[in-house]
């Protein structure tokens, strides 16, 4: 049941297909090439004794690891792990269907045994089972911080799943276009060149699920509504230009690349250090200490404005890692639900804690009160339009040689004019329009059908649902794999 990572071939199969080549003499220099390139799929990796397991300590939306110089990555065993358990199917009352987020991990069994639970247990729990013969795993954990590792692993894992099929599929699509080559096409109603279902089916991986579950997962990703998503996700990707970088962190996290950093280096950089390592420009280029963006560097000054106005010029030493109150306040909140930057540094607990005293700090407004006083705004506005029809019909009447109050008081006695000491102060006009949203300086909003009032503190209103799920143009935005989903496939939102 031992097991072992192998990014490569070991050692020693090298040197026996080095022998056995020699023996023969039949073996090409192309073939041997292509030996070299070919990687081992990383598998979960061997099952460690209690005391040489490496703790992990959850730190924002990731871990360090102790000690990190030789310890397996946590984000590199979730990935084997989700590959090696993967369920294949979903059983449904009318048919199978593709296991395609974590949640299907957790409608699934094997022997009894959920596969959550499976994946779970391999990862760091301990659980001795006839069929799972698990007694001793990959990590292990503090008790003091079980809970929070918990929500951090369940919040990775929900990536982690999204991310694996994201790769499976970019894989075959790569492998039908190898060397020029051109598979089986099809077009959809746009005009663009999809490769056909059966094409994908034939491009089937050697070591991820098996046939039923491959040929699920190729019709999914053969429907028009997967393959609009797809073009949004690439639009997206494509938005900033051609040459656009957004990090050069690669697949190591912030707090992977502080731990690097300090092992590196013997310094610890903060927070804020391995940020800004992973967002300059590559060394050697010009102007190495620019960011890679020009959004990254607006907002490193919004922050770093902040933070001198709020602990004086010396904070970078002083303040090495993310304030989590000064972005939320400071650098544009959480408008797709992440801060702008750092956002992986902080946990999600730390976010909901900074969110509530925000609201907090801010004056309470009722419902009522909001309904009474767009009320007040929508007469005020009608009140001014009535005025400026005064003054047109006073101007005509004073042309004709008319009076135009004794008229009034002939005609409709009890009116009153812009003269009367009744009505509504110009001065206070603000302009509001009965059915229309208004939104308060917090920017919550209130709809004017009922008493509800979202004082949700963000300013982006129109562009979350119920579950607080962003949309674009009628379809939610997965933030992980840069991809769109259309309404009734909601569900492969992993948040």
């Amino acid at each position: 049941m031992h097991r072992r990572l192998n990014h490569r071939a070991t050692s020693s199969s090298k040197s026996t297909s080095g022998a056995s080549a020699t023996h023969n003499g039949s073996a090409s220099l192309s073939q041997q090439t292509e030996e070299k390139k070919k990687r081992r799929v990383t598998e979960s990796g061997e099952r460690l004794p209690e005391n040489e397991r490496p703790t992990i300590t959850p730190v924002g939306l990731h871990w360090t690891v102790t000690p990190f110089k030789g310890s397996r990555q946590p984000a590199t065993v979730m990935g084997a792990l989700v590959r090696e358990m993967y369920p294949d199917v979903v059983d449904t009352e009318n048919s199978p269907r593709p296991v395609l987020r974590w949640e299907d991990f957790k409608k699934t069994t094997t022997h009894g045994v959920p596969d959550d639970q499976r994946v779970l247990a391999e990862f760091w729990y301990l659980m001795c089972d006839a069929y799972l013969c698990i007694c001793a795993v990959a990590f292990k954990c503090d008790e003091r911080h079980r809970a929070e590792a918990d929500k951090v692993l369940e919040l990775n894992f929900k990536k982690r799943v999204t991310q694996t099929l994201a790769e499976e599929k970019k894989t075959a699509f790569q492998k039908l276009y190898k060397d020029g080559n051109v598979p089986e096409e099809e077009l959809d109603e746009e005009g663009n060149r999809w490769p056909t279902e059966a094409a994908l089916i034939s491009a089937k991986p050697e070591h991820f699920t098996n046939n039923e579950g491959w040929r699920l997962l190729c019709a999914h990703w053969s429907t028009s509504a997967h393959r609009r998503m797809s073009i949004l996700g690439k639009r997206n990707r494509l938005a900033g230009g051609p040459d656009a970088v957004y990090h050069r962190n690669g697949s190591r996290s912030l707090v992977a690349t502080r731990q690097h950093l300090t092992h590196k280096t013997g310094v610890d950089p903060g927070e804020t250090g391995a940020w800004l390592h992973t967002h300059k420009l590559e060394k050697g280029t010009d102007n190495s200490d620019q960011l890679c963006s020009e959004n990254a560097t607006e907002k490193w000054a919004q922050y770093a404005n902040a933070m001198e106005k709020k602990h004086g010029p010396n904070w970078r030493a002083e303040h090495p890692d993310f304030d989590a109150a000064v972005l939320y306040e400071e650098v544009g909140r959480t408008p797709h639900g992440r801060l702008a930057i750092g956002d992986e540094a902080i946990s999600t607990t730390e976010k909901e804690h900074i969110k509530t005293r925000a609201r907090r700090a801010h004056t309470h407004v009722s419902a009522r009160e909001m309904r009474l006083q767009r009320e007040v705004d929508s007469l005020r506005k009608k009140n001014k339009k009535y005025l400026g029809l005064e003054h047109v019909v006073r101007a005509l009447a004073a042309k004709g040689g008319h009076d135009f109050d004794a008229l009034l008081h002939e005609n409709a006695p009890d009116l009153v004019t812009s003269e009367s000491d009744v009505g509504f102060s110009s001065k206070h006009e603000r302009g509001g329009l009965d059915g229309i949203e208004q939104t308060d300086t917090n920017g919550g909003t209130y709809d004017g059908e009922n008493d509800d009032y979202n004082d949700d503190g963000e300013g982006y209103e129109g562009n979350y649902d119920d579950e607080g799920n962003y949309y674009d143009g009628g379809y939610y935005y997965a933030d992980h794999n840069d991809e769109y989903y259309a309404p009734s496939d909601k569900e492969n939102l992993w948040d």
